[in-house]
């Protein structure tokens, strides 16, 4: 299971000093000036990135290993876009990423929704994306000086060499033993923590548009049916957008979700990312690594992500870590990856026709300069990857192919390292949330149902009075949405810009179904073709259910 990329990408190299025989010491080299990349910042003609931190809830503690969440680890970030220009919300589109996904991973869908309410006589719009509390253990020093500096081998030094850079070492990446309480960061803690972020919205009930992608869209959907000490989630909202992701189970029976199964796991073996149970969670297994690849390989990306940004026509980087990486996505032997661009080897990587994870794959054009052949991807899933070893591959664009593709490989690389901390990717998921989003999905969580006393509150499903998008892409299919549509008989509740509005009409319940985009297109597709038509779609839903200004 490839535990010897884990082992390699854990590693630091040990420096020994050598003074001789002087008794003098040798002067402290002086530590490079470095500026981190601001907190907030105009990333376009007339919109700002501002980071915030925002106070979490307080986590029981794991009453297995005695673990209790230290205090400043009780916050979770908020990346909010805005207009430049001081100008009123209309709405705030909250965005709640899937699993193993960070704020990073909205920042098309959320410059999209902000570009369009620019000039919008009724007001703006803003997008304010979550990064779980788990975010904020990652170490992103070396990738962020990396990024200011546009050079990626900075993250080599810093990550896998063992080299101080700007004043910090790394300390190496998280063991699992390391952060027991992790293993209670579930959906009471994630939604605790959302609540907080939606509390700083005044008029949150005619503003707030609460969107969640994949994973996200359970948690969406769990938030709107939860009960907060009395108080229905879907009070807090304008609306539910559910982007390629639901529940898929609404008002089962509580007899479909055992409590053995909750604590001891599943087992079934074919599926690479079944949770553990909570037993084994709290015992040993907090946080979720990637089947083959690891942890570390989330920082991987980051870096090739980097070096597709500043250099993208330059040959590959190549480091150890990255070319074993390249090899593992690929499904090559390391010593027949040919020479390609480092957009070519990011495109192989991310790109749906190449990429071994299929989750985070987009349709970001093709490669171009040499033979590629088909073969069986490591997780499944027939694949293309590179065959000749003397030609050199770059990468053509989604908009320069036949048919046109949706997502921009630029878009996809910002997405993965710009601004200080922030990435695509999430390095240490809470298996916990996952466990958790595989039971609350019936939304009708009663007070003497056995998922109550893990603090599972989903029990307000049936009376949800919101209106909902949802968005049916590369994964979940229409299908999937029946149940949600069977529970919602509630019309548009009173209050609301169309309250009254039966869900007969599309503006109180709609699917979207596009199968041609992949899982992650409907969150960075290009603001072009097929991605404009989504995103007005989307801006019409959000303007139509929050009151202009």
């Amino acid at each position: 299971m490839r535990r010897w990329l884990e082992r390699l990408l854990r590693s630091k190299s040990l420096v020994v000093l050598l003074l001789g025989c002087s008794s003098k010491e040798e002067p402290a080299q002086p530590v490079e000036s470095y500026t981190p990349p601001p907190t907030t910042a105009v990333i376009e003609s007339g919109i700002v990135r501002e980071l915030i931190d925002v106070e979490g809830v307080v986590p029981p503690k794991n009453p297995v290993r005695d673990a209790e969440t230290p205090k400043e680890q009780n916050r979770l970030r908020v990346v909010r876009y805005r207009p430049e220009a001081s100008k009123k919300a209309r709405a705030i589109v909250v965005l709640m990423p899937g699993f193993l996904g960070g704020a990073g991973s909205f920042d098309p869908l959320a410059r999209a929704l902000v570009r369009r309410g620019l000039n919008d006589p009724a007001g703006a719009v803003e997008a304010w994306a979550i990064d779980r509390r788990s975010n904020h253990l990652e170490d992103t020093h070396g990738d962020d000086v990396a990024e200011v500096r546009r050079d990626p081998s900075i993250s080599a030094k810093y990550y896998y060499e063992g080299e101080p850079v700007a004043g910090k070492t790394f300390a190496g990446f998280i063991d699992q033993s390391a952060v027991p309480h992790i293993a209670e960061w579930g959906a009471p803690v994630t939604l605790g923590d959302l609540r907080n972020v939606i509390a700083r919205v005044p008029d949150k009930k005619s503003r707030v548009i609460l969107l969640g992608h994949s994973l996200g869209a359970t948690l969406a959907e769990a938030y709107a049916a939860w009960d907060f000490d009395g108080q229905r989630g879907y009070d807090d909202l304008a609306a539910l957008v559910l982007v390629d992701g639901v529940a898929g189970n609404e008002l089962a029976a509580p007899s479909e979700f055992a409590e053995k199964t909750y604590l001891e796991g599943q087992t079934d073996s074919a599926n690479p990312f079944a949770s553990s149970g909570l037993n084994t969670i709290r015992k040993a297994q907090p946080f979720v690594a990637l089947p083959f690849l690891g942890v570390a390989a989330l920082e991987l990306a980051e870096r090739m992500a980097i070096a597709t940004a500043f250099a993208p026509t330059a040959p590959r980087i190549e480091h150890d870590d990255l070319t074993n990486l390249t090899a593992v996505l690929l499904g090559l032997d390391r010593k027949k990856i040919p020479k390609m661009t480092n957009r070519a080897a990011f495109g192989f990587a991310f790109d749906d026709a190449s990429s071994a994870v299929f989750i985070a794959a987009v349709s970001a054009g093709q490669p171009t300069g040499g033979p590629v052949e088909k073969y069986k991807g490591i997780l499944g899933g027939e694949l293309i990857h590179p065959t000749d070893p003397a030609a050199s591959y770059d990468w053509l664009d989604f908009d320069a192919t036949t048919p046109r593709e949706r997502s921009r490989l630029s878009d996809m690389a910002r997405s993965w390292f710009e601004g200080p901390g922030l990435n695509f990717g999430e390095w240490y998921f809470p298996t916990r949330l996952a466990l958790d989003a595989g039971v609350v999905g019936s939304l009708n969580i009663g007070d003497d149902d056995w998922r109550a006393k893990y603090g599972l509150r989903a029990k307000h499903g049936a009376a949800i009075d919101l209106p909902v998008l949802g968005f049916a892409a590369g994964l979940v299919p229409e299908s999937r949405f029946a149940k949600l549509s069977a529970m919602l008989t509630a019309p548009i509740g009173p209050g609301r810009p169309l309250a009254g509005t039966p869900r007969s009409d599309p503006r109180a319940y709609r699917v979207i179904v596009n199968r041609q985009f992949t899982h992650i297109d409907p969150i960075q597709a290009a603001d072009t073709g097929e991605g404009k038509t989504w995103y007005d779609d989307l801006y019409t839903f959000v303007t139509s259910h929050t009151p202009p200004l």
